[in-house]
C-alpha cells in the first residue's frame, strides 16, 4: 500500500466528516482540510512519514492541527494529534501501533546492513539499531507530549487509524479554536 493509496483511504473514511464540519480540501496540503477561523485558516492535515513507503515496514502518517494567519503561508500554531488525546487514547494508540508492527515482514539481514552502509562509525551503528527497533513492539508507553507516526502496512491499518481519529477530530477542532483564539493572545 503506497502513500497515495493510504491518502485515498483517509479521504474515503474521513472526508465526509471534515466536510460536515465545514472544512474543504486544502490547496496547500496534499491531504489537508481547511476552514476559516477568525482571521485565520484552521487546517487539519496528514503528514506522511519522510521515509515514504517501505516493502517491509510499510508507511506512516501523523495528523496535525494548524492555524495559518490570513494571507500568510506559514503557520502560527500547530499541534500533533496526540496533544488532544486522553491517557487512555494514548495507550490505545500504542496498542494499535503494536498490532501494525506485528504485521510487518522481517527483512533479511542485508536490509539493515544496506541502510547502515550509507553512514560511518557510530552513526552507522545507531542507524542500524534504530531500523531494527522499528520492527519491535513499542514497550515504553507513549506520551501526548511526544510525536509519533501512525504506522500502517495495509488498508485495514489505515482504516483502524481513521476509526481511532474520528472521536478526536471534533475535540481537536474545539480545543484549537478555544485555545488559539485571538482573544487569548
Amino acid at each position: 500500500m503506497k502513500i497515495a493509496d493510504g491518502h485515498s483511504v483517509v479521504k474515503e473514511k474521513l472526508g465526509l466528516r471534515f466536510k460536515s464540519a465545514g472544512f474543504r480540501k486544502s490547496k496547500d496540503y496534499t491531504l489537508g482540510f481547511a476552514r476559516p477561523f477568525e482571521s485565520k485558516l484552521l487546517v487539519l492535515w496528514f503528514q506522511a512519514e519522510k521515509w515514504g513507503w517501505d516493502a517491509y515496514q510499510g508507511g506512516g502518517f501523523r495528523f496535525l492541527v494548524t492555524t495559518i494567519p490570513g494571507g500568510s503561508s506559514t503557520w502560527d500554531y500547530e499541534e500533533s494529534f496526540q496533544y488532544f488525546l486522553s491517557d487512555q487514547e494514548v495507550e490505545e494508540a500504542r496498542r494499535i501501533q503494536n498490532i501494525v508492527i506485528e504485521a510487518f515482514s522481517k527483512p533479511p539481514e542485508s536490509y539493515f546492513k544496506q541502510v547502515a552502509a550509507q553512514f560511518r562509525g557510530e552513526v552507522a551503528r545507531l542507524i542500524e539499531e534504530t531500523m531494527r527497533g522499528r520492527f519491535l513492539p513499542v514497550k515504553v508507553p507513549y506520551s501526548w507530549r511526544v510525536d509519533f507516526f501512525l504506522r500502517y502496512f495495509n488498508e485495514q491499518h489505515v482504516c483502524r487509524w481513521c476509526e481511532f481519529l474520528k472521536p478526536i477530530l471534533p475535540r481537536a477542532v474545539q480545543c484549537a479554536e478555544r485555545n488559539w483564539s485571538r482573544d487569548l493572545h
